[in-house]
Protein backbone atom coordinates (compact mmCIF):
# COMPACT_ATOMS: atom_id res chain seq x y z
CA UNK A 1 0.00 0.00 0.00
CA UNK A 2 2.88 2.42 0.58
CA UNK A 3 3.74 2.10 -3.36
CA UNK A 4 0.08 3.78 -4.07
CA UNK A 5 -0.26 6.25 -1.55
CA UNK A 6 3.24 7.71 -2.91
CA UNK A 7 2.09 7.41 -6.66
CA UNK A 8 -1.06 9.07 -5.68
CA UNK A 9 0.91 11.95 -3.68
CA UNK A 10 3.47 12.09 -6.90
CA UNK A 11 0.11 12.57 -9.10
CA UNK A 12 -1.30 14.91 -6.85
CA UNK A 13 2.41 17.09 -7.25
CA UNK A 14 2.28 16.77 -10.76
CA UNK A 15 -1.93 18.15 -10.70
CA UNK A 16 -0.24 21.02 -8.86
CA UNK A 17 2.73 21.92 -10.90
CA UNK A 18 0.16 21.39 -14.31
CA UNK A 19 -1.91 24.35 -12.90
CA UNK A 20 0.63 26.35 -11.98
CA UNK A 21 0.68 26.31 -8.48
CA UNK A 22 3.83 27.56 -6.50
CA UNK A 23 2.49 27.13 -2.86
CA UNK A 24 0.93 24.53 -0.80
CA UNK A 25 -1.97 26.90 0.43
CA UNK A 26 -2.70 30.25 -1.33
CA UNK A 27 -5.40 32.03 1.05
CA UNK A 28 -7.43 33.79 1.03
CA UNK A 29 -9.56 32.44 -2.38
CA UNK A 30 -12.31 32.84 -3.74
CA UNK A 31 -13.12 29.32 -5.00
CA UNK A 32 -13.15 25.77 -3.15
CA UNK A 33 -11.75 22.65 -4.64
CA UNK A 34 -12.25 19.44 -3.69
CA UNK A 35 -11.80 15.56 -4.34
CA UNK A 36 -13.30 12.58 -2.89
CA UNK A 37 -12.52 9.29 -3.94
CA UNK A 38 -15.26 6.72 -3.66
CA UNK A 39 -17.92 9.29 -2.80
CA UNK A 40 -21.08 7.56 -4.38
CA UNK A 41 -21.99 6.00 -0.75
CA UNK A 42 -21.08 5.75 2.86
CA UNK A 43 -18.05 7.47 4.38
CA UNK A 44 -16.95 9.46 1.28
CA UNK A 45 -20.99 10.92 0.32
CA UNK A 46 -21.14 11.98 3.76
CA UNK A 47 -17.79 13.71 3.22
CA UNK A 48 -19.00 15.11 0.71
CA UNK A 49 -21.93 16.68 2.54
CA UNK A 50 -19.80 17.67 5.41
CA UNK A 51 -17.32 19.63 2.67
CA UNK A 52 -20.54 21.34 0.78
CA UNK A 53 -22.06 22.45 4.58
CA UNK A 54 -19.02 23.90 5.47
CA UNK A 55 -19.08 26.81 2.90
CA UNK A 56 -21.80 29.43 3.33
CA UNK A 57 -23.48 31.50 0.07
CA UNK A 58 -21.64 34.71 -0.70
CA UNK A 59 -22.62 37.67 1.73
CA UNK A 60 -23.68 39.95 -0.89
CA UNK A 61 -25.38 38.05 -3.29
CA UNK A 62 -24.26 40.31 -6.21
CA UNK A 63 -25.55 43.15 -3.74
CA UNK A 64 -22.74 45.66 -5.80
CA UNK A 65 -22.44 47.93 -2.67
CA UNK A 66 -20.57 45.52 -0.40
CA UNK A 67 -17.83 46.80 1.53
CA UNK A 68 -14.24 45.95 0.84
CA UNK A 69 -14.22 43.43 3.90
CA UNK A 70 -16.75 41.35 1.43
CA UNK A 71 -14.56 41.30 -1.35
CA UNK A 72 -12.98 37.77 -0.29
CA UNK A 73 -16.11 36.14 -0.03
CA UNK A 74 -16.28 32.38 -1.54
CA UNK A 75 -17.99 32.81 -4.50
CA UNK A 76 -18.10 29.08 -5.44
CA UNK A 77 -17.19 25.47 -3.71
CA UNK A 78 -16.75 22.66 -6.45
CA UNK A 79 -16.32 19.01 -4.98
CA UNK A 80 -15.26 16.50 -7.37
CA UNK A 81 -16.97 12.57 -6.64
CA UNK A 82 -14.49 10.26 -7.70
CA UNK A 83 -16.27 7.17 -8.57
CA UNK A 84 -16.38 4.26 -10.25
CA UNK A 85 -19.69 4.17 -11.35
CA UNK A 86 -21.20 6.78 -13.29
CA UNK A 87 -24.86 5.68 -12.23
CA UNK A 88 -24.65 5.50 -8.77
CA UNK A 89 -22.61 8.68 -8.46
CA UNK A 90 -25.15 10.27 -10.62
CA UNK A 91 -27.88 9.17 -8.34
CA UNK A 92 -25.59 10.83 -5.45
CA UNK A 93 -25.10 13.99 -6.86
CA UNK A 94 -28.98 14.12 -7.70
CA UNK A 95 -29.70 13.54 -3.92
CA UNK A 96 -26.78 16.25 -2.42
CA UNK A 97 -29.01 18.69 -4.91
CA UNK A 98 -32.56 17.28 -4.22
CA UNK A 99 -32.09 18.04 -0.81
CA UNK A 100 -31.49 21.87 -0.90
CA UNK A 101 -29.33 21.88 2.14
CA UNK A 102 -26.34 23.49 0.65
CA UNK A 103 -26.08 26.93 -0.45
CA UNK A 104 -26.07 27.69 -4.02
CA UNK A 105 -22.49 28.27 -5.19
CA UNK A 106 -21.71 24.77 -3.89
CA UNK A 107 -21.20 22.77 -7.60
CA UNK A 108 -20.90 19.01 -7.54
CA UNK A 109 -19.10 16.95 -10.26
CA UNK A 110 -18.65 13.32 -10.86
CA UNK A 111 -14.64 12.33 -12.40
CA UNK A 112 -14.51 8.77 -13.51
CA UNK A 113 -11.69 7.05 -11.36
CA UNK A 114 -10.94 3.50 -10.25
CA UNK A 115 -8.12 3.21 -8.03
CA UNK A 116 -7.13 -0.21 -8.83
CA UNK A 117 -6.54 1.25 -12.52
CA UNK A 118 -3.62 3.46 -13.26
CA UNK A 119 -4.51 4.69 -16.34
CA UNK A 120 -7.81 5.62 -14.65
CA UNK A 121 -6.22 7.59 -11.96
CA UNK A 122 -4.15 9.54 -14.37
CA UNK A 123 -6.94 10.20 -16.55
CA UNK A 124 -9.17 11.65 -13.56
CA UNK A 125 -6.04 13.89 -12.77
CA UNK A 126 -5.83 15.18 -16.36
CA UNK A 127 -9.75 15.85 -15.57
CA UNK A 128 -8.71 17.67 -12.59
CA UNK A 129 -6.06 19.70 -13.93
CA UNK A 130 -8.36 21.25 -16.85
CA UNK A 131 -11.53 21.67 -14.29
CA UNK A 132 -9.76 23.75 -12.10
CA UNK A 133 -9.42 27.34 -13.03
CA UNK A 134 -7.68 30.57 -12.70
CA UNK A 135 -4.92 29.03 -11.20
CA UNK A 136 -5.98 27.94 -8.04
CA UNK A 137 -5.73 24.76 -6.58
CA UNK A 138 -7.25 21.42 -4.75
CA UNK A 139 -7.95 22.38 -1.50
CA UNK A 140 -8.82 19.36 -0.16
CA UNK A 141 -8.22 15.57 -1.64
CA UNK A 142 -10.01 12.79 0.81
CA UNK A 143 -8.89 8.95 -0.65
CA UNK A 144 -11.17 7.14 0.48
CA UNK A 145 -11.62 4.95 -2.39
CA UNK A 146 -11.50 1.18 -1.91
CA UNK A 147 -12.82 -2.24 -2.24
CA UNK A 148 -13.70 -5.28 -0.89
CA UNK A 149 -12.36 -8.58 -1.60
CA UNK A 150 -11.37 -11.85 -0.58
CA UNK A 151 -9.14 -12.62 -3.18
CA UNK A 152 -6.17 -14.63 -2.45
CA UNK A 153 -5.36 -15.98 -5.27
CA UNK A 154 -3.30 -12.56 -6.43
CA UNK A 155 -5.49 -11.83 -9.33
CA UNK A 156 -4.23 -8.82 -11.04
CA UNK A 157 -5.58 -5.26 -12.38
CA UNK A 158 -5.07 -3.92 -15.23
CA UNK A 159 -2.37 -2.16 -14.54
CA UNK A 160 -0.61 -5.32 -13.30
CA UNK A 161 -0.55 -6.01 -9.15
CA UNK A 162 -2.82 -7.27 -6.94
CA UNK A 163 -5.89 -5.69 -6.64
CA UNK A 164 -5.01 -4.96 -2.41
CA UNK A 165 -1.92 -3.35 -3.48
CA UNK A 166 -3.58 -0.84 -6.35
CA UNK A 167 -6.32 0.15 -3.85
Amino acid sequence: TGYIWTLLLLLYSHLLKSIGATEIIMLPTKHYYYAVTGANAGLGLESVRQLASLHDAPPCNGDTSCSDKDATAIIGVTIFLLCRNPVSAQQAIDSLTASNEYPTNVRFTYVPFDSSDRSSVKTAIETLSQSITDRHIMNGLLLNAGGFTSDRNGTLTKSGTTIIAET
